[in-house]
């Protein structure tokens, strides 16, 4: 059984009107029987709702369709979509032969990264990035020079 709504009061009317205008037809469900009671029984909340519809009529909007010279316009001024991570990144790798050919070149240098990481030494007794200078060197002469 469905809870009834309680009876209608002017200002419930009032901010009915105010929300969704005259028509009847636009109230919630709800509250439309109590409201349509209340507009039976008191010639104020009529005439509120005469005055509600005349203005919904004042504002009302006439539909019209666009001309195809003007929808043209229109869609014209919409940018294009823009390209995904995924279409940039093709485009990208395309010269090099695409995903089969970087797809590889990209893991190998990245396990080449890692395994380097690992052989570094862990001396510190080395200054901060001498190590790296050591294996950016890749000389064995590199302790003649050293002090």
């Amino acid at each position: 059984m469905t809870p009834r709504p309680p009876p209608m009061d002017p200002s419930r009317l009032e901010r009915l009107l105010d929300a969704y205008g005259g028509d009847p037809a636009r109230w919630p469900e709800r509250e439309r029987a109590a409201a349509l009671a209340l507009l039976a029984a008191d010639p104020v909340a009529r005439a509120r709702t005469e005055a509600a519809a005349g203005f919904d009529a004042l504002i009302a909007l006439p539909q019209a369709d666009a001309s195809p010279r003007l929808r043209q316009r229109v869609l014209a001024t919409i940018p294009a979509p823009r390209p995904t991570l995924g279409e940039r990144l093709r485009t990208l790798f395309e010269p090099f032969g695409g995903w089969r050919m970087a797809g590889p070149a990209f893991a190998a240098s990245l396990a080449l990264g890692v395994a380097f990481g690992a052989l570094m030494p862990k001396d510190d007794s080395l200054a901060p990035g001498e190590a790296l200078v050591q294996y950016a060197q890749l000389d064995d002469r590199y302790a003649e020079f050293s002090p």
